[in-house]
C-alpha cells in the first residue's frame, strides 16, 4: 500500500503480505470454457507455488467480483474482497499451496480470487503466470450416464466368393 496507485500486470511475481506499510494482496482471475453444459464439477482446486519456502503464515483466498483488469488493477482501485472461501497454513518448507474452490467453481465463466496472507513481515512472493509454475485451476467433473432403446446387434451379410461358396456369420465355409 506503500504506492497504492501501481500496477503491477505483468510483474513476474505475485505478492501478499499484512505489513503495516507493505500490504500487498495477489488477485487471480482464471476464465473456465471447457465444462461441458452437462457435466457436474466434482473437484476444483486452486494451486499455487512459492518462491520461497514459507513457514508459520497463514494464506486466505477470497472470491472477488470478475469486474477488473490486470492491467488497470491498482490497490486503490481494487475489487472488495467477499468471503473467505478457503484458508491454509504454511508449514516448514512449504512451498505448493492447493486451495480447494468446489463450493465457487461450478460451471463455465470467469472466476476471480484474492489471495491475503497473515504475514507481518515478509511479502510471501508466488510464480505468477509468467513462469512454469504459474498458478492452475484443476478442474474434475463428471457426465451424466447416457440411457436409451438399446440398439440391437447388427447380423452382417457373409461374403460370397466367386466359385459359389460362402461364409456364415461364424465364418463356416459352405458350398
Amino acid at each position: 500500500q506503500a504506492h497504492p496507485k501501481a500496477r503491477h500486470a505483468q510483474s513476474s511475481k505475485l505478492a501478499a503480505s499484512d505489513a503495516r506499510h507493505n500490504k500487498r494482496i495477489t488477485f487471480l482471475q482464471f476464465n473456465v470454457s471447457s465444462i461441458p453444459s452437462n457435466a457436474t464439477v466434482t473437484h476444483a482446486k486452486l494451486v499455487l507455488t512459492s518462491k520461497h519456502h514459507l513457514a508459520h503464515t497463514r494464506l486466505n483466498l477470497h472470491q472477488v467480483p470478475s469486474n477488473w483488469s490486470a492491467a488497470k488493477l491498482t490497490m486503490k482501485d481494487r475489487p472488495r474482497l467477499d468471503r473467505r472461501i478457503a484458508s491454509v497454513h504454511a508449514q516448514h518448507k512449504t512451498r505448493r499451496f492447493g486451495f480447494h474452490v468446489t463450493r465457487v467453481v461450478r460451471r463455465n465463466g470467469a472466476f476471480s480470487f484474492a489471495l491475503t496472507s497473515s504475514s507481518k513481515h515478509h511479502a510471501v512472493a508466488f510464480y505468477s503466470r509468467e513462469s512454469s509454475w504459474a498458478p492452475v485451476l484443476t478442474l474434475t467433473y463428471t457426465l451424466p450416464i447416457l440411457t436409451g432403446t438399446p440398439v440391437p446387434p447388427v447380423n452382417p451379410t457373409p461374403p460370397t466368393d466367386p466359385s459359389g461358396c460362402s461364409l456364415s456369420a461364424q465364418l463356416v465355409p459352405s458350398c
